[in-house]
């Protein structure tokens, strides 16, 4: 038993993260920006996001 906890232990940490592709769909004007915004718990929300992102409106047609 104290094998594989010292295994465990001793084994690296690996992260593993996957892209994520978002398409946002009915906005009404081509000026602008589009503001991502993510929270890890809702006691964090609209405090401190773990990730934000904004980014031009792009007139796609």
């Amino acid at each position: 038993m104290k094998n594989w906890a010292y295994l465990i232990a001793t084994l690296p940490c690996y992260v593993f993260a996957a892209d994520v592709h978002i398409d946002v769909v009915g906005v009404s004007s081509a000026e602008g920006q589009i503001v991502l915004r993510v929270w890890d718990s809702s006691e964090s929300y609209l405090k401190q996001p773990i990730f934000s992102k904004t980014v031009p409106v792009k007139n796609c047609g």
